[in-house]
């Protein structure tokens, strides 16, 4: 009885050894797969914030300089995430930003400005006081002084879609639809444009002085925020 006792203790020492075994190659394969996973995750937010930089030249009209540092400011927080040092899920913000929010009403006074300058000559007209009335229109919604039925018949104004190709790594071109700054946008929808938000001024009761909306100063306060709410 003894040595049969021995065996059956010897036989049970021996299954616990296996189904611990198992286990640990069990959780070993399982944080392998969420590695994996997570670090994939990383990779397709961080191109997408990639992606979303590149193309801010089709969708706004922007001067040189202030594409090139947005450009620089999201490539360096996409790395970032990709790296893993700030959380994917950050991103979203970022690409919430650039279609809704104060870093889209920047972005859309910037290209209002530089397509008033395609105009051989907005001095001697009543466009000569639009920059200064759409950068004081932006500043009432920033502040939700503005309308929401005022803010969406001059984003129909100045807005529309458009496909945009994306190309993969592996070269399949995906089309993609987005919002996009009307880059053809004619006098009488700029004149309509005008008109709304002179309205609109006027019932928010909203001034703007000297205010300016800065684009690339915008980005920088979204991508601050992510930073610091980042574990």
């Amino acid at each position: 009885m003894k040595i049969n006792s021995s065996f059956a203790l010897k036989d049970c020492g021996g299954f616990v050894r296996t189904g611990v075994l198992i286990l640990l190659i069990v959780a070993i394969i399982a944080a392998f797969l969420l590695h994996r996973g997570l670090g994939t995750v990383r990779w397709g937010m961080a191109e997408c914030i990639r992606w979303q930089a590149m193309i801010l030249s089709e969708r706004f009209i922007l001067v040189d300089q202030e594409h090139v540092k947005l450009e620089e400011l999201m490539q360096e927080f996409a790395q970032k995430i990709a790296e893993g040092n700030v959380s994917s899920g950050k991103g979203f913000a970022v690409l919430r930003a650039l279609y809704n929010g104060p870093l889209l009403h920047a972005l859309l006074c910037s290209s209002i400005k530089n397509q008033l300058q395609t105009f051989e000559d907005t001095r001697n007209t009543d466009l000569s006081g639009f920059e200064k009335t759409s950068i004081q229109f932006f500043l009432g919604v920033k502040s939700g002084k503005v309308a929401p039925d005022q803010w969406d018949k001059v984003k129909k104004l100045l807005m529309e879609d458009k496909i945009c190709e994306t190309v993969t790594t592996n070269g399949l071109v995906i089309p993609e639809n987005i919002e996009t700054f009307k880059k053809g946008i004619g006098l009488n929808s700029i004149f309509n444009c005008m008109a709304v938000m002179n309205e609109a001024n006027k019932d928010a009761e909203t001034t703007a002085d000297d205010a300016t909306l800065d684009s690339v100063e915008e980005l920088r306060k979204i991508l601050g925020e992510a930073m610091v709410a980042t574990p």
